[in-house]
């Protein structure tokens, strides 16, 4: 065979072929198909979640993810409980801050803090919210001002709430925390740590249990509660610490200050004003004085203590340093300052403690009442201006250095009670010349009284033992007394002063 003949044999069988493929590919609409023919249309995949449906940012720490605003601009938000397989344990500090377009929140279970100011200021917030139980704290501020809050319910988790997580929650009317919490508890209310009996958040609708369950009121408790129109403190309260009630409805009205310028609720004094000034005297059956109640009250020249008052606050008085006088237990001589103090007469307790009034150098005159049986050491060793000293408690003992440099001492009245008088209680007191003893002359003779020293220091006591004494007499004293000593005295009816018979 021939080149020429092969090549239209290949050509030939070509077309066929061609002819053949286009008739199976195209059938005519006249073929009948069988059931087994229909067509069925491809299967799409499925398009994959939006893994981040709120435009949130995560930041990975370690294994697990924070949460914070992202691109969220408001609405309805619920925080996943997973991030690319990863856990979301922790809400950051201002991570919604400001955000006025969230209107309701869902923490998941994964999450364990809430950072400080994480939702501070989200007015849109409205409703009841839940802290669930995988939340151990809730940071300073985490929901301050989220005005439109009604209800909380704490978990069983948290173990921690720092100051000022709900202030000014205008409309919380509801706290409640969950049984199992082991650190918190909740009663009308209040949210209480249950170990330490302090109440630590309260409400609008708050009622504080008379039940003993709380013996402290913490600060910032109701700060900024402005619903908070009036509250009872039961007895049990035995601390308030500053700002406790600030800015709350009660605070706020004018009507509640006393004078302008004392806030009380009940037998509780709770704050002044910077405005007071001059003398004052607390109200009668207070109890208390709350933290830093007269902190740094620059015009306060004078203060009346009553005996009612069983417990005073860290720094009551701190700074208020022109107080001159002051008349009051000796429960609080430790919280008023010295510097500018001249008058002192206390009025109930048992004792005065030692150095209790060391360097007091611009007091006058002291007087101590019958209730004090104990004047420690030094209790006014230094006094440079200290001039006269009333003692008519039941004081056996005046303690070494109690007067020690009181160089202006001029006379002291000494109960029939003292026993002993230890070595330099007097020393260098040379301008004591008067001792108006309550007691007999024998009396005085069986008192144990110091008197050791050397050629170089002197005797300890003896500006005391050179002193004029005079002796006790109620009634004008009868020929027999004046025999033994012409010097009696008795307390002026009027001034109350020792005053020497005859005078």
């Amino acid at each position: 065979m021939n080149k020429k003949l092969l090549t239209v044999l290949l050509l030939a069988l070509a077309m066929t072929l061609a002819a053949f493929g286009l008739s199976s590919c195209n059938p005519s609409h006249s073929e009948v198909e069988t059931p087994g023919d229909e067509q069925v249309d491809p299967i799409e995949p499925d398009e994959p979640a939006d893994p981040n449906p709120y435009d949130l940012k995560f930041t990975l720490n370690g294994g697990t993810y924070s949460v914070s605003k992202g691109g969220f601009t408001g609405g309805k938000l619920v925080i996943p409980s997973e991030y690319e397989g990863k856990p979301v344990t922790s809400i950051e500090a201002r991570a919604f801050q400001d955000c006025s377009g969230l209107t309701e929140i869902t923490i998941p279970d994964s999450v364990t803090s809430i950072g400080m100011s994480a939702f501070y200021r989200c007015s849109g917030l409205t409703g009841e919210l839940t802290i669930p139980d995988s939340v151990t704290s809730i940071g300073e501020y985490a929901f301050y001002q989220c005005s439109g809050l009604t209800g909380v319910t704490i978990g069983s988790g948290v173990a921690s709430i720092q100051q000022k997580a709900f202030a000014h929650c205008d409309g919380l009317a509801s706290i409640v925390v969950a049984e199992a919490n082991p650190v918190f508890h909740s009663k009308n209310n209040c949210i209480i740590q249950t170990a330490s009996k302090s109440l630590v958040l309260g409400c609008r609708n708050s009622v504080i249990p008379d039940d003993g369950s709380v013996t402290s009121i913490k600060r910032y408790a109701f700060y900024e509660c402005s619903g908070l129109t009036s509250i009872t403190i039961p007895n049990g309260v035995t601390a308030i610490e500053i700002d406790a009630f600030f800015g709350t409805g009660f605070y706020n009205d004018p009507a509640n200050w006393d004078e302008g310028n004392v806030l009380y609720i009940g037998e509780y004094l709770l704050a002044t004003k910077e405005t007071i000034s001059g003398s004052y005297s607390i109200r009668a059956n207070t109890k208390l004085i709350a933290d830093q109640a007269f902190n740094s009250r620059k015009s306060l020249t004078g203060i009346t203590i009553p005996d009612s008052v069983m417990y005073i606050g860290s720094n009551a008085f701190y700074g208020s340093n022109q107080i001159q006088s002051a008349t009051m237990p000796t429960l609080a001589i430790s919280f008023i300052p010295k510097n500018s103090l001249k008058e002192v007469v206390l009025t109930s307790g048992e004792s005065i403690s030692s150095q209790a009034f060391e360097n007091c150098s611009g007091l006058t005159s002291i007087t101590i009442p019958e209730s004090v049986t104990s004047i420690g050491e030094k209790a006014f060793s230094n006094c440079t201006g200290l001039e006269s000293v009333s003692i008519r408690g039941n004081v056996t003992s005046i303690r070494a250095q109690t007067f020690w440099s009181c160089n202006k001492l001029k006379s002291i009245e000494i109960p029939s009670s003292v026993t002993t008088i230890e070595n330099f209680a007097f020393y260098h007191c040379s301008e004591l010349k008067t001792i108006y003893y309550k007691g007999t002359i024998d009396e005085w003779t069986d008192i144990t009284i110091a008197n050791d020293g050397d050629a170089l220091t002197g005797k300890s006591n003896a500006d005391l033992l050179s002193a004029t004494r005079y002796y006790y007499s109620e009634n004008t004293p009868t020929t027999q007394d004046m025999a033994r000593t012409s010097h009696w005295w008795h307390y002026d009816p009027e001034t109350d002063e020792p005053t020497p018979w005859g005078k």
